[in-house]
């Protein structure tokens, strides 16, 4: 770890040099130093590996990196979101230190007016996590998809198809409150509350049929697999507050119950705009590289596979100036008519679940539990990290 440190302050350091008159320091200068301040070289050693194990090192020198860095050639790391993180597994692994990273990048046409959208969007998105030492990864599994993808979006609107009454009452609002200057005026109170009365979307779905190419692995390439297929997500969202629709959220019914003792809502309150989205499919497997399918089955033989994913987030509350909101996805993974023995080996069959409470400052805390389709063994991890999502 300690070796991993010192490579990452020579890496990042002089870029960050790149950017700044001031002359950089380097490991060797900053051992120096504190040699003439009376601090042994056991005591600096150990220093540097406690400090080693703090993931907000790592986010600081990201952040300070991507805040220094400019121009266009940069752009492109500016859609990639990071976690630094400790993990410890359940089972006998000790705790860790690594990362996890979300990276996506796509170009997203529009077409479509009034309550109908169309979206097409090609993109090039990557995600997975990655231990500094390899052996300790409880969730070794890396991503990476070229897709195309199409979809429909419907509702989301005010009013009624042709009716511009709506709006017309709602640009009359809209001209009484600018004469304001006091937002506290109970008039300016009267005037906003008839303004959110009359704003009132109507629910909005969407269907997305998504064919993609892929490439899955370990972090350490020993098990690798190519991967193309075609899946259709579903999702829908409820604007108003007032609307039935929003008790057919039936996961957020405990974080109801939890903001209303929170105190985050005065009564409780179900939020339509929370509900799950759900995507599943069918892909073709070609692996190239996984000893333990091999092993067990005599041949490294291509396979279809069943595919199923849903995600949920919710808001709890305000924990003062910032917000905490828990989120969760579950992944489900079938071979279709799979050989007896990898049923047998639990190669065949692979789920997994993520639950995490964030803030918007980026601190988190999750549990994950299952196995992904490269892992041999059920995991059961507990993560508390930093995230810095570069945008």
């Amino acid at each position: 770890m300690k070796a991993l440190l010192i490579v990452v302050l020579f890496m990042v350091w002089p870029c960050l040099g790149l950017f700044s008159q001031e002359p950089v320091m380097g490991y060797a200068d900053y051992k120096s130093y504190l040699k003439t301040k009376g601090l042994s070289e056991d005591a600096f050693e150990q220093f540097l590996h406690e400090l080693s194990r703090d993931p907000d090192l790592y986010n600081g020198l990201w952040r300070n990196v991507m805040q220094q860095a400019g121009g266009t050639r940069w752009e492109l790391l500016r859609d990639v979101n990071i976690r630094f993180k400790t993990f410890q597994a359940k089972e006998d692994l000790p705790s860790s230190l690594g990362m996890s990273y979300n990276f996506s990048f796509d170009y997203t046409d529009f077409s479509g007016k009034g309550r109908r959208q169309r979206v097409q969007c090609v993109g090039l998105a990557a995600r997975g996590n990655v231990a500094f030492i390899s052996g300790h990864n409880p969730n070794d599994f890396l991503e990476t998809h070229l897709s195309y993808s199409w979809s429909a979006i419907f509702g989301g609107t005010v009013g009624t198809p042709g009716d511009t009454s709506v709006y017309e009452h709602l640009n009359r609002l809209e001209d009484s409150l600018v004469m304001f200057s006091d937002m506290s005026n109970d008039t300016v109170q009267q005037l906003l509350a008839q303004f959110n009365r009359y704003l009132k979307l109507s629910p909005q779905y969407y269907y997305r049929l998504h064919p993609r190419l892929g490439f899955e692995t370990d972090q350490t390439f020993s098990r690798m697999q190519y991967v193309t297929g075609l899946s259709v997500g579903l999702g829908a969202k409820v604007w108003n507050p007032e609307s039935g629709l929003r008790w057919l959220n039936v996961p957020d019914y405990p974080f109801a119950l939890i903001r209303r003792i929170l105190g985050t809502d005065r009564r409780f309150t179900l939020y339509g705009n929370t509900i799950p989205v759900v995507r599943a499919g069918v892909s073709y497997v070609v692996p190239v590289e996984h000893l333990e399918r091999e092993q067990v089955t005599g041949e490294l033989s291509s396979f279809p596979r069943l595919e199923g994913e849903a995600g949920f987030k919710t808001f709890l509350g305000n924990i003062r100036d910032d917000k905490l909101f828990f989120s969760a996805a579950y992944r489900y993974y079938q071979q279709i008519s799979p050989h007896p023995a990898l049923k047998k080996s639990g190669l065949a069959t692979h789920h997994y679940v993520v639950a995490s409470l964030e803030t918007v400052s980026g601190f988190f805390v999750s549990y994950a539990g299952g196995k992904l389709p490269l892992d041999s063994r059920y995991d059961q991890v507990y993560s508390m990290g930093f995230s810095y999502n570069i945008n």
